[in-house]
């Protein structure tokens, strides 16, 4: 079966504080947290860097989550430097990856479905998640599109695959 090349789009990874919009059941299996905020927008950071405004194009982008270790009230993050970002290397960021549900740039929403399985650091993130909390993103970095060529496209998947489907 011959390769199929994808357009793709490469941007630098921007640090992105952002607020619960709202969390819905989708279904008993499938929660959605909604995250807006200014950060969306194209910024100057405090340490003096341009950003991107956020953007998500590709049916597959995704972003870190980055969560509060237990027991502590702030994340640990990674470092903003001049075209992205930098992960240190003692006690890194508790960041975990996600695939981009949707994103609407005119209402500024993004939504991350999150799998009901078990209690990892962004499951009962979450279970947990109410409207006006924050949390921090990073991504997504590289957006690509769908095979360019193709006669047709066999989709398959688990649970976690969904958003990128559904997209």
């Amino acid at each position: 079966m011959p390769r199929r090349a994808r357009p793709t789009i490469v941007r630098p990874i921007a640090l992105r504080e952002l607020e619960v919009k709202r969390v819905a059941d989708i279904t008993p299996g499938l929660r959605r947290v909604t995250l807006t905020g200014g950060e969306l927008d194209a910024l100057t950071t405090p340490e003096g860097f341009d950003q991107l405004a956020f953007d998500s194009t590709g049916f597959d982008d995704d972003i870190k989550l980055i969560f509060a270790y237990p027991g502590e009230t702030e994340p640990v993050l990674p470092m903003r430097k001049d075209g992205g970002i930098k992960f240190p290397k003692e006690r890194r960021p508790l960041a975990k990856t996600y695939t981009v549900r949707r994103w609407d740039a005119s209402t500024r929403e993004l939504d991350v479905d999150f799998v009901k399985h078990g209690l990892g650091t962004a499951t009962t993130w979450a279970y947990r998640a109410q409207p006006g909390e924050r949390v921090h993103i990073a991504g997504p970095s590289t957006s690509k599109g769908l095979p360019e060529g193709a006669d047709w496209l066999l989709i398959a998947g688990d649970d976690t695959a969904t958003p990128a489907i559904a997209r």
